[in-house]
């Protein structure tokens, strides 16, 4: 459909479908080679002109090869439009519409945890959590769309000072596409950091199949070195030390000055007087 004021002539194009990693779907570049749906798709013609405010139908066959891989085969038809006023700029826009092809046979709902890996952030606020950033990625590795839901676990030795996020769920990951994750969560230095990550696949949209559901995780484990609270420690251990051994000399010094004052109400001679009887 045309709704400018004036004739059009589009471009078509079919392509494979991809998810953008903004999580919107879209289909290949201009230029970039099909691999699967894409060159299934054979367009009447490569051009169309369309009169102003009118509307024009193209045909299109899909001819699905024998050797087809079962499952979710996703493609797209764009129309595009170039407009400038010289050759040397110029505004391409395009428009499309989703194709969402099944091949029939066995569905393989499978995802994947893939590259974990944990940023510990040392916090120097000794009574302040420390920040952990989490990334990983989602792999489609079967052969239907799913969406996911998430579930990130950290802990530290035994699970203490555990920490429970859930991230935002992914609309849809194709098959043999991924979705990148990056997650914060505010954690306590216990020396081990333990982060696991359960990705449980969601059916998308009025996609159908009898395909069990089953969760899967990854987890990884970094060094989280309670620095600024050992400092602390130390601090304190050494001020109890020095307290300590302060009250022991003191304790010492009032025995001693206890016993010469028993002994001078008691008559016991000094070390002086002893001297004087030594040499009568």
């Amino acid at each position: 459909t045309n709704f400018s004021a004036q004739e059009a002539t589009f471009t078509l194009e079919a392509a494979d479908g991809v998810v953008s990693d903004s999580g919107v779907f879209d289909i290949l570049r201009p230029g970039e080679e099909n691999a699967a749906a894409g060159q299934w798709i054979e367009l009447d013609q490569q051009e169309v002109t369309v009169p102003a405010d009118e509307t024009v139908t193209v045909p299109f066959t899909i001819t699905v090869p024998e050797n087809a891989t079962p499952g979710d085969q996703p493609a797209g038809i764009a129309a595009s439009v170039s407009t400038g006023d010289s050759e040397d700029v110029s505004m391409v826009s395009r428009v499309g519409a989703r194709l969402h092809l099944r091949v029939d046979g066995e569905v393989e709902p499978t995802l994947a945890v893939n590259d974990m890996e944990v940023d510990y952030h040392q916090n120097w606020n000794p009574f302040a959590p420390d920040t952990a950033t989490v990334t990983y990625t989602v792999v489609n590795d079967g052969n239907v769309r799913l969406g996911v839901e998430q579930a990130l676990h950290s802990s530290g030795p035994f699970g203490i000072a555990g920490a429970d996020q859930q991230p935002e769920p992914i609309r849809e990951v194709l098959p043999g596409g991924e979705a990148q994750v990056q997650v914060e969560q505010d954690v306590w230095p216990l020396f081990a950091l333990h982060s696991t990550v359960e990705l449980a696949p969601q059916i998308v949209g009025e996609d159908e199949f009898d395909a069990e559901l089953t969760t899967s995780s990854g987890e990884t484990t970094v060094a989280a070195i309670p620095i600024p609270q050992l400092i602390v420690l130390l601090i304190l251990g050494v001020l109890i030390w020095w307290l300590v051994s302060r009250k022991k000399r003191n304790q010492k010094k009032f025995d001693a000055a206890v016993a010469a004052a028993a002994a001078e109400r008691n008559g016991e001679p000094g070390d002086d007087d002893a001297m004087t009887a030594s040499r009568a």
